[in-house]
C-alpha cells in the first residue's frame, strides 16, 4: 500500500500541474478548483484501492483448500469489492459533477472536461496499480 501511495502522489502531481496549465487557458475554473479536483481523486483512489486489495486478504484462499463446490466462486469476492468499490467512486462522482454543474453553469464546460480528465487517469492509474498487485500475489 505504501508503494501504491507513493506512486499514486506523483500521479496527483502530474496531475495538478496539468490542471495547473489547463485552467490557466480557461476563465471559469480556478486553480483552487483544480487543486480540489486533484485532492479528490486522490483521497477516492486510495480508499478504492484499499477496499479493493486489503479488506478481502484475510479471507483469501488456496486453490489447495478450494473443493469442488466452492472453486466456482474463488474469483467472486474480489469481483463483488471492484465493482463495490468502483461503482461508488463512479456515483460518487457523478454527484459531485452534477452538484457542481448545477450551481456554477458559467464554468460548466470546463469543470467537466477537467473532472472527466482527472476521472480517466486516476481509473486507469487504479486498474494498472491493481493489475500489477494481484500478478504478483501469484
Amino acid at each position: 500500500m505504501k508503494n501504491f501511495i507513493i506512486n499514486l502522489s506523483v500521479v496527483a502531481f502530474i496531475s495538478g500541474g496539468g490542471s495547473y496549465f489547463i485552467t490557466s487557458g480557461f476563465t471559469g475554473v480556478g486553480f483552487d478548483v483544480a487543486t480540489l479536483i486533484c485532492i479528490y481523486f486522490f483521497i477516492i483512489t486510495v480508499i478504492s484501492h484499499y477496499i479493493i486489495t486489503e479488506t478481502g486478504a484475510g479471507n483469501r484462499k488456496t486453490n489447495s483448500d478450494l473443493n469442488q463446490s466452492e472453486h466456482k466462486g474463488k474469483h467472486s469476492g474480489f469481483v463483488t469489492r471492484f465493482m463495490l468499490a468502483t461503482s461508488a467512486k463512479l456515483l460518487f462522482s457523478a454527484s459531485i459533477l452534477f452538484g457542481y454543474v448545477f450551481y456554477n453553469r458559467d464554468s460548466a464546460v470546463s469543470f467537466i472536461l477537467l473532472f472527466a480528465l482527472n476521472y480517466f487517469l486516476f481509473t486507469a492509474f487504479e486498474v494498472f496499480s491493481l493489475n500489477k498487485y494481484f500478478r504478483s500475489q501469484k
